[in-house]
């Protein structure tokens, strides 16, 4: 067992470093907008208003991210039965609009609970405050680079790395702990252990991790934990009871036999996984084997989160999905639910064509190794 290393780096605005098993999608820089069947752009869930004055906007403005928490939506999700004749898919938006009668009325964007009977299955929670996405606009910034710098210099596989198995963004990074055989260890592509490359790559390849799990660390406790500590969030009872537990005896179960994710990831998480890209053929939750670290299933709930692109999430076998902007969190059970990421098809490519915009796309995942 290697000696209990702490990241040191400093990535962005502030020091990086800790996460629990959720989910990262990351795309192209875009402004939230969508384009419609004509070509005009209009944004998702800030339209265009007359504002009377400065005092208006700034109401308006507190109350988008007020009224997406107090005027949440909650939904009952019924499986489609083998046989039932083909309809049109259903997309969960959370779109209102205001009945103000001292100001211009708005539309804004709610947070939505979506549940199987009483089980609740999944919950989407956008920004808390305009400040916090202005923010989380900035450290995606950060975060992509970060990425950008993995998928090129660190390597996946045991292995050469200068196959080209390597270079694709297709590969799958699993940091922290993983299962072995039913014993838990820290990953190959935490370590980059991999002797038939030179030292100075293999130095860069660990650089690159440790300033990718640092900036994941950093944006988990910015805006992720807030939800699970905040009674006021609307976080589920049953996501949240989970989640403590998970901090306060599996965390500290993994770290005695995997010391150095002390210093890597948060109490909430001691594995996650990003990756690039929308794959046709992928589910959340899915374990593609591109890792050689064995197999390792998703604790629930797991967090999704997505950056630069819209995204829909399809619910397999539900015949309905939901939608993603950037910035929003996504907690949801994959021992209930499996999730298919696809590209929104009323996104805006920022100048880029499909094909590319879509090689942009990058989401992840974090989960608790279970004693």
């Amino acid at each position: 067992m290697q000696k209990k290393a702490t990241p040191k780096t400093k990535v962005g605005s502030a020091q990086r470093g800790r996460a629990s098993f959720a989910s990262i999608i990351f795309s192209t820089k875009q402004t939230g907008n969508l384009v419609s069947a004509t070509g005009s752009k209009k944004a998702m869930y800030r339209p265009a208003t007359t504002i009377d004055g400065e005092a208006e906007r700034q109401r308006r403005d507190e109350l988008i991210y007020t009224l997406a928490r107090s005027d949440a939506e909650s939904h009952t999700l019924i499986k489609v039965r083998a046989g039932t004749p083909p309809s049109p898919a259903h997309a969960f938006c959370g779109l209102a609009t205001t009945n103000l009668a001292d100001m211009v009325n708005f539309t804004y964007r709610r947070d939505i609970t979506l549940k199987d009977q009483d089980d609740v299955l999944l919950q989407r929670f956008g920004p808390a405050t305009a400040a916090d996405e202005h923010e989380m606009q900035q450290e995606a910034e950060v975060g992509r680079a970060c990425l950008d710098a993995l998928y090129k210099k660190a390597c996946a596989k045991p292995g050469n790395k200068s196959k080209e198995e390597h270079k694709t963004s297709k590969v799958r990074y699993n940091f922290g702990g993983v299962y072995v055989d039913n014993d838990p260890y820290l990953s190959f592509q935490t370590a980059q252990d991999y002797n038939d490359v030179d030292r100075s790559v293999n130095k860069e390849a660990k650089a690159v991790v440790v300033a990718f799990c640092a900036w994941f660390y950093y944006y988990f406790d910015q805006f992720i934990r807030p939800l699970i500590d905040n009674n006021s969030s609307n976080l589920s009872s049953q996501f949240r009871t989970e989640l403590v537990e998970r901090a306060r005896r599996h965390f500290p179960w993994v770290t005695e036999h995997i010391p150095r994710l002390s210093g890597l990831c948060s109490p909430f998480y001691s594995t996650f996984t990003p990756s690039k890209g929308f794959d046709p053929g992928e589910e959340e939750g899915d374990d593609d084997g591109n890792d050689g670290d064995g197999d390792n299933e998703e604790s629930s709930p797991s967090i999704l989160l997505n950056f630069g692109q819209h995204a829909l999430l399809e619910f397999v076998g539900y015949n309905c999905s939901i939608e993603l902007q950037p910035f929003e969190v996504v907690f949801y059970c994959p021992d209930k639910i499996k999730l298919k990421a696809v590209q929104h098809p009323l996104a805006c490519f920022g100048g880029k064509g499909e094909e590319e915009a879509c090689k942009a796309w990058w989401s992840g995942s974090w989960k608790q190794l279970d004693d």
